[in-house]
């Protein structure tokens, strides 16, 4: 990692530390956290992305495989999506709840620690080679020592949010979840990323507003408000903390996120790695169709005193955003053919995707 690609990436991580810190010592307005947060995610997490498929394709076939959103997965995603809500919904509903939030919160902040740490193992093998001497039985059953101090780092985190569920600790986890998804997650063409944010877009309309006509509750809203576990931002109403939270589901980050990250990948095609608006036109186009997006979801939030289904917005604010840049450049059927299939398909693993079905 070059040191000016580590500066930046540096500088990112202390501006998203100080953001979720700061609504501990001064009261931020609600919409300003959340703007702010998941704005500073989206560029971290694009950026850790593209790095990512540099080094996997400097490495040729010893890369590791990525995993890929393609062919019938992209359809079947929203679906999938849709009976894990409606399984936690029943669950939450006919089981005993100390039970499910026992397992649900244990598992995700187990994972959300392991998130967290991958952030800054990468930082500490930087600083030292100390750091990235690895100790165990093998090769293939051993563990760099900068992967045993970030563990160690972020165990409090983890161990402060099972059992205080302070929001700081909540906001931080959610965070290295949102950033490992994007880095790892991957979308094989423009393409599939269109009609996976379409198939979310009437997933989350139907799940807010349509689910409370058939099983007489507001089921996303019921899941994520009964779900204790770092799967969402908090904001804070105040300072004083007093349970008062705004919130912002993960999947309005990170969905969002695997699609601008491709355009930003799309903007690097020709080698270009300028951080110039010139240099990646599509991603920032993309950064305001979302930004906007945000706004608009919280304005309606204000208006209606319900809750809002981000995609809602978010989903047009994207698409609309690319298709008007590739018109105004004259480069729609360029964008729109983009893949990433052709170049590395023999190195991609699409965990989750059978095309042959």
């Amino acid at each position: 990692m070059s040191g000016m690609n580590l500066g930046f990436e540096v500088s990112l991580l202390v501006g998203l530390f100080v953001l979720v810190s700061l609504p501990v010592w001064i009261e931020i307005p609600i919409f300003i956290q959340m703007l702010m947060l998941s704005v500073v995610l989206l560029i971290l997490g694009c950026d850790r992305a593209s790095k990512r498929e540099k080094i996997r394709k400097s490495l040729g076939e010893h890369a590791e495989p990525r995993d890929v959103l393609a062919g019938n997965a992209i359809w079947r995603f929203p679906l999938t999506a849709s009976a894990m809500l409606l399984v936690l919904f029943l669950a939450f509903k006919y089981l005993p709840n100390e039970i499910v939030s026992f397992i649900l919160t244990f598992g995700s902040v187990s994972m959300a620690v392991i998130a967290l740490s991958s952030l800054i193992a990468p930082l500490l093998d930087s600083c030292h080679s100390f750091f990235t001497k690895r100790v165990g039985f093998n090769e293939n059953w051993s563990i760099s020592l900068s992967e045993i101090v970030s563990v160690g780092i972020c165990a409090p985190i983890g161990f402060l949010y099972y059992f205080k569920r302070y929001f700081l600790a909540n906001n931080l986890l959610a965070c290295g979840l949102v950033l490992s998804a994007i880095e790892f997650l991957a979308l094989e063409d423009i393409k599939s990323g269109v009609f996976l944010l379409s198939g979310l877009f009437f997933y989350d309309i139907f799940w807010v507003f349509g689910s409370s006509k058939v099983f007489g509750a507001n089921v996303m809203v019921t899941v994520a408000k009964k779900f204790e576990g770092p799967i969402k931002l908090l904001f804070p109403k105040a300072v004083d903390h007093q349970n008062q939270f705004s919130l912002l589901g993960l999947g309005d980050i990170v969905l969002p996120g695997i699609f601008v990250a491709l355009l930003w990948r799309f903007d690097e095609r020709n080698g270009d790695f300028s951080m110039k608006l010139k240099s990646k036109p599509y991603f920032y186009s993309a950064l305001i169709g979302y930004i906007l997006a945000v706004i608009s979801t919280y304005v309606a939030l204000i208006i209606f005193q319900a809750a809002q289904p981000a995609l809602l917005y978010i989903v047009p604010g994207l698409i609309l955003s690319m298709t008007f840049t590739a018109l105004i450049r004259n480069e729609f059927t360029t964008v729109w053919s983009f893949t990433e299939a052709v170049d590395a398909s023999h190195q991609q693993q699409p965990v989750i995707t059978n095309k042959n079905d």
